[in-house]
């Protein structure tokens, strides 16, 4: 994984466009995670639900448990 002072530095090299990165886990592991990439500068998420379950439960976890810490 590449460290957060590494990927800073590339980010300001313009040598990274975009991330491809899985989060999953208890909110809190979500957020801490999501805030790592906050730190970094980024401001920009796209996410991707999971078709297994129930995706639009799982939107509302997002939506409710994660993105308001972040």
């Amino acid at each position: 994984m590449v460290t957060t002072q590494l990927f800073i530095d590339m980010l300001e090299a313009g040598r990274v466009t975009s991330v491809t990165s899985a989060t999953y886990g208890p909110p809190r592991d979500c957020i801490a995670h999501l805030q790592r990439y906050a730190e970094c500068g980024c401001r920009r998420i796209t996410f991707r639900i999971s078709t297994m379950g129930d995706p639009m439960a799982q939107l509302r976890r997002l939506v409710e448990e994660v993105l308001p810490y972040v």
